[in-house]
């Protein structure tokens, strides 16, 4: 039995984006990519694919790609196919999300040396899906074929994520929307562009962890060490105040 799995947010009912694959080189060392649409194929046609990317990519002559990524996701094998692209490729990959990086999109902005997002835009989660037919044999496959899938997505979160694997599980069961400086806080991304201040967030699992991890933007999620107290600084102090 043939089927896909898919981490794709349009099942949701979110609409559409219209597919943009196309590169521009901005000077002598940068060139911006655009990857907007479904991830993998579509009803509407090719989308953002593996092999639409890398024949991209080999045509770009710059040392530095700035990726512009607006996707509800797709087929997450693609997603995992691109992720592994940029991972390995000798460019220095950024990724700006343009509107939301959901699903598999995520998967995808995750392989960047740098995500960054504009305070406007969301960064989306879940785990993946299917549909199916067949006997409960075929059925008991696709539902094993889904846990491995969703093992192997959270083994690709779990390297920026700055909680616990059960709390990453949690947040994928809960199909999790965040805000750009949510993702930031989580470790999802590495910039918010154009900042402003947020709304106090209702309580969920979300903002438990944020309350958790919270950092400020822009500034590195582990603070380095304090210096310690000047020796010398100390006896003057301690001195001085024993001869008051």
């Amino acid at each position: 039995m043939n089927h896909k799995l898919f981490l794709n947010a349009s099942k949701l009912r979110l609409g559409t984006i219209e597919t943009r694959i196309e590169s521009k080189a901005t000077n002598e060392s940068s060139t911006d990519l655009y990857l907007h649409g479904d991830v993998g194929d579509s009803w509407w046609g090719e989308g953002i694919t593996a092999k639409r990317v890398i024949n991209t990519l080999n045509a770009i002559e710059t040392p530095v790609v700035n990726v512009h990524l607006n996707t509800y996701g797709g087929d997450v094998f693609e997603g995992i196919a691109i992720h592994n692209l940029f991972r390995n490729s000798e460019k220095t990959i950024n990724v700006t999300i343009d509107g939301i990086a959901a699903s598999a999109g995520t998967i995808i902005a995750l392989g960047a040396n740098k995500i960054m997002m504009p305070s406007n835009t969301q960064f989306m989660i879940h785990n993946p899906w299917t549909y199916a037919a067949g006997n409960a044999d075929d059925l008991e496959k696709v539902v094993k074929a889904l846990r491995t899938t969703e093992e192997s997505i959270i083994e690709t979160y779990m390297q920026k994520f700055v909680g616990t694997s059960d709390e990453l599980k949690q947040l994928l069961k809960d199909e999790t929307f965040m805000t750009a400086k949510e993702a930031y806080d989580l470790g999802f991304s590495d910039e918010i562009l154009n900042q402003n201040e947020s709304n106090d967030p209702e309580e969920s699992m979300l903002n438990r962890l944020l309350n958790k991890y919270q950092s400020t933007p822009n500034e590195p999620q582990h603070p380095k060490p304090k210096n310690s107290a000047n020796p010398l600084a100390s006896f003057i102090n301690l001195f001085e105040g024993g001869t008051k």
